[in-house]
């Protein structure tokens, strides 16, 4: 007899782990405006009142909000819109910073900040980012479930 039928015929449940990685791209517009976006696991809206700042919301394959379980990583980065060479608008927002994390709602916020003053400032602000900016997100958790 299978250790599977053993299982079944004992009424045994199985913890099944799985790795479930969910990205987002988006393209950002004036004054932070979310111009387009393409996600996967992932919903991406402009925090209402906060300066370069993004709700992100973690969603099942019908796009209903899902609770996180384990966040092993949260990646996200920056594509300036700015050619090699030429500086980045002072400013604008260079630093991708996840916060306000809650894996019970699924959620967390991405904060893009600026040095107060010149990039050799130790002291950061919030700040959009540039017009045409890209900023991509990578989401790594691992996703239990009870298996009869």
């Amino acid at each position: 007899m299978t250790i599977a039928a053993v299982r079944q015929e004992r009424g045994a449940r199985e913890l099944v782990s799985d790795l479930c990685v969910s990205r987002a791209r988006v393209v950002v517009g004036a004054s932070g405006a979310i111009s387009s976006s393409l996600c996967f696991g992932l919903t991406v809206t402009k925090t209402a009142g906060q300066t370069g700042c993004y709700t992100v919301q973690a969603v099942d394959a019908d796009g209903v909000a899902c609770p996180l379980t384990s966040v092993m990583a949260i990646t996200p980065g920056i594509i300036s819109p700015t050619a090699a060479g030429t500086p980045i608008t002072t400013g604008a927002g260079i630093v991708a910073v996840a916060r306000s994390l809650s894996e019970a709602n699924g959620s967390f916020k991405v904060q893009f900040v600026s040095p107060l003053t010149d990039n050799t400032d130790s002291t950061y602000v919030d700040a959009d980012l540039e017009s045409g900016s890209i900023f991509a997100i990578e989401l790594v958790s691992i996703r239990n479930e009870v298996i009869p």
